[in-house]
This record gives C-alpha cells, sequence and structure tokens, in this order.
C-alpha cells in the first residue's frame, strides 16, 4: 500500500484547463467540488502523469503537459511528468525519460486513487476475500493451487 503524498499537480493544456498549478497540504486525502469544478480534468493530469493512456475521445493537444510531485516514504521528492511532443507523449521519472509502463509502476508504488463507484466491487467475494488475505498478511498460493 502505497505511503506518499500528493505535494503538487501542473497541468497544461489538459481539456479546458491552460496552465493551472495545485499545491496540496499535508493531510489531503479527497477531492470534491460541485459538478464542473473541473475535478475530472484533474484527475485526468494526475492519470496521465500516473502512465494512463488518455481518452482517445477527448485526445491530447500537441501542447499537453502534466507533472506530479510526490513525497515519497522516505521523505524524497518524485517527480512523475508526461508531455506531449511530436505527436507523441513523452515519459519521465525526476526529469529522465522512461516508458509509459514505469510510470505506471512507479506511480502505482506512490498513490491509490478509487473513483465515487469503486465501492461496487466490494459485491464480489473473491474480491473481499483477497482484501482480507492480503491484509492479514494471508498468501494463499498454495491453496489456490489445490
Amino acid at each position: 500500500m502505497p505511503s506518499s503524498r500528493l505535494v503538487e499537480l501542473y497541468a497544461h493544456g489538459v481539456g479546458v484547463i491552460r496552465d493551472t498549478r495545485v499545491e496540496f497540504g499535508e493531510g489531503f486525502t479527497v477531492l470534491t467540488g460541485e459538478t464542473g469544478a473541473g475535478k475530472t480534468l484533474l484527475l485526468d493530469a494526475l492519470g496521465l502523469c500516473l502512465g494512463v493512456t488518455p481518452d482517445t475521445a477527448r485526445g491530447v493537444a500537441q501542447d499537453t503537459r502534466a507533472a506530479a510531485v510526490f513525497l515519497d516514504r522516505e521523505g524524497h521528492e518524485v517527480a512523475l511528468t508526461r508531455e506531449a511532443a511530436s505527436g507523441r507523449l513523452r515519459s519521465a521519472i525526476d526529469g529522465v525519460t522512461t516508458s509509459a509502463s514505469a510510470l505506471r509502476a512507479r506511480g502505482e508504488e506512490l498513490i491509490v486513487i478509487h473513483g465515487q463507484h469503486d465501492s461496487l466491487a466490494l459485491r464480489h467475494r473473491a474480491l473481499v476475500r483477497s482484501l482480507v488475505d492480503g491484509s492479514g498478511g494471508v498468501d494463499t498460493r498454495e491453496l489456490d493451487e489445490l
């Protein structure tokens, strides 16, 4: 389970966002707001930083850029960035060019995002069992093979 903190999110050319920077205080855990306030666009920008493939219906503008800064569990800053260049998305971790899959892997170590309908997954018995077993440190691989 990630134990880092999102410190800052920067977005340029993400949907109708021209240029914005949001700083998140210590203890930030939830993003709420009125309809049309821009929550989805901020999550789109964060998703870009985490290596998510953009929604092809909305596309990515040529000048799209998104950056997220985290404090990892050791207190070190980690910057994940994604920007459009020559019709492609360029990914970087701490300024070093990397693949989108490496960006996704690093992002999974840093943050978990839950949507408003994620609780519906708890209706699936197998998922609940794996969550309970995982939180208790139970290794079920041997049992799964039976």
